[in-house]
């Protein structure tokens, strides 16, 4: 059974506390929760996330006009203790500070070894920012609308932006921050985080050497120089509409380069029981199988070349084979790749997978990355394309962002509402 969270109201200001994770499951001013996690991430040399356990809280309230919390956890790698964490929070009126001290209990190879803020993108989309970099020079900008194919901010110190009239500010020490736009993985949220992904990794962390992270979170009243400006209005299109008619209802068809053309062809009769109209994603290059569905004389929704980039330059030939067919560049991960690679106008149009939320899988965190939906669309349509799928939607074992928590993502994923949508490989 999990235990019950920790809630500490200052008025406006309100903080809750995960005592499993070691986590601030959210802080929030008015209505407004403009941080929806900031907890300890533990990641092995292969991006596998170690479990905590034996997580114990103990809580000193009425502190200064505040309260105090001490935590202690122990990750787990190969059933023994690799990393022991320790949290300090101190909660006071409109101000929250969250320290870490992460100490590996041998020499540990890690990817990433630090706390994570996660921004709610329902209160910041849009909204104005200030970062002040640890040479004290500053940046303005605007936390993205469409999905930032890059981290939107780097080498962060202090960052600020508004928030339900409020300006909140988040001071880092002890290491250099930057932010990325999760919406890439289908998350529901922009995420701050210690080490910036440039430095090489993994790297190691010397047995018995901390590592120590600090945030505080400010809260003010006073708004912020409105000589800053917003990157653009914030998306209220339904995500319906704007995915089209094939949202949830196409049903997808996969073949791998080394399928042979009598394998293709018994996995399209196959399918044709169940849909007569499907879109059929190729990967790798596609060999004879382009000719099967020729002779097939298929009506398909179209054709996914996962691997559009290197197979660009035969479209004319695909074409001439299939001048009724629209050819369709996809990314079979996620949408990060499509994003970071965009394709040219030579396509019809673009796909990409709706893999569920790989950072956080929870419930709550799982449900919402259908939210990400709309977001990842309107991105991909400010290319020039109106052609965009979405789907499958997959919780596929084995997928490059899934190594680490796999098994419990997906049994998660089958106790919660989000589940219905995802086909579980």
């Amino acid at each position: 059974m999990s235990q019950p969270e920790y809630q500490f109201e200052f008025e406006e200001f309100v903080v809750q506390f995960d005592p499993a994770r070691g986590a601030v499951s959210s802080v929030q001013i008015g209505l407004a929760t403009f941080v929806e996690d900031l907890y300890p991430a533990v990641r092995n040399a292969h991006w596998g996330t170690l479990d905590i356990q034996d997580a114990r809280v103990r809580i000193e309230e009425n502190v200064g006009g505040g309260a105090e919390l001490f935590w202690s956890g122990d990750a787990i790698e190969g059933g023994k203790v690799a990393v022991k964490l320790e949290v300090h929070v101190t909660v006071q009126e409109s101000k929250l500070c969250y320290a870490l001290i992460a100490t590996p209990q041998y020499d540990f190879q890690t990817c990433r070894t630090g706390f994570c803020v996660l921004h709610n993108p329902d209160e910041v989309h849009a909204e104005r920012v200030v970062v002040t970099h640890p040479d004290g020079t500053q940046t303005r900008g605007a936390f993205p609308t469409l999905i930032s194919p890059h981290e939107p901010f780097v080498d962060i110190r202090r960052l600020e932006h508004e928030v339900a009239g409020h300006l909140v500010s988040f001071e880092f020490e002890h290491e250099v921050f930057e932010m990325e736009d999760q919406r890439n993985w289908s998350d529901y949220s922009y995420k701050t985080y210690g080490r910036p992904a440039r430095l090489p990794r993994p790297y190691l962390l010397p047995a018995g050497v901390p590592v120590h992270q600090t945030v505080t979170v400010t809260v003010a009243e006073n708004p912020m120089d409105r000589r800053l400006y917003r990157e653009n209005a914030r998306v209220t299109t339904d995500t319906r509409t704007k995915i089209g008619d094939h949202y949830g209802h196409a049903i997808t068809f996969w073949s791998h380069a080394d399928d042979s053309a009598d394998q293709f062809r018994s996995g399209l009769v196959e399918l044709l029981k169940h849909d007569p109209r499907p879109l059929v994603w190729l990967v790798g290059e596609p060999g004879d199988r382009l000719q099967v569905i020729a002779e097939m004389e298929l009506d398909v929704v179209g054709i996914v070349f996962a691997d559009y980039s290197a197979l660009e330059a035969n479209l004319p030939d695909y074409r001439q084979l299939l001048p009724s067919v629209q050819f369709i560049a996809g990314s079979a991960g996620n949408f990060t790749e499509l994003n970071r690679n965009r394709p040219s106008r030579t396509w019809d149009g673009v796909a990409f997978c709706a893999s569920p939320n790989v950072h956080q899988t929870h419930e709550k965190a799982i449900n919402r990355t259908s939210e990400t939906w709309q977001f990842q669309v309107e991105t991909a349509r400010s290319w020039g394309f109106e052609v965009v799928h979405l789907g499958p939607i997959r919780c596929p074992k084995g997928h490059h962002m899934f190594q680490y928590q796999a098994s419990k993502a997906r049994d998660e994923a089958r106790l919660c509402t989000t589940a219905s949508y995802w086909q579980l490989d």
